[in-house]
Order: structure tokens, then sequence, then C-alpha cells
């Protein structure tokens, strides 16, 4: 799972899940606008390559939540790694 959420396992303590909440959120929103910004260069003649967008910011966004709440998790001490 570490390898999976790597920010989400930096501490124990509430300044390490603001930090991890702050890198995800950062990265989906850096994402999102590379997205919005190539978009209109795919117009509805590549709607294929739309959809695959779409679907990587959509997984993009799942793992970012994922990540978040896994943080709020691991700092709360309700689940143990190894």
């Amino acid at each position: 799972m570490r390898k999976i959420f790597p920010f989400s396992f930096k501490g124990k303590n509430l300044k390490s899940v603001i930090f991890a909440a702050f890198l995800y959120t950062f990265i989906v929103v850096v994402v999102n606008f590379l997205f919005s910004f190539l978009s209109p260069l795919f117009n509805s003649s590549y709607h294929g390559l739309s959809t695959t967008m779409n679907l990587i910011r959509q997984f993009l966004l799942l793992w970012a939540v994922g990540g978040i709440v896994v943080s709020i998790l691991y700092a709360t001490d309700s689940f143990k790694t190894e």
C-alpha cells in the first residue's frame, strides 16, 4: 500500500495529514489544469482520446481521495502496515 499511496505514510500527526492532503490536491489540480488546457486541441473528432483523458482524470481523482483517506486512517492508527 505504501507504493500506491506514497505520501500517506509520512507521519502520524495532523501536520503530515494536512501535508499529504495538500500534495494530493495539488497533483489533481495540476493535472486537471493540463487536461483542460489540452482539451480544446482534441475536439469532437478525437472522441476516443477525450474519453481516455477523462478516464485518466477520474482515476487520478479516485487515487487522490484514497490517498487522503489512507493518510487519515494511518494517522489515527485505524490500520496497521507492515
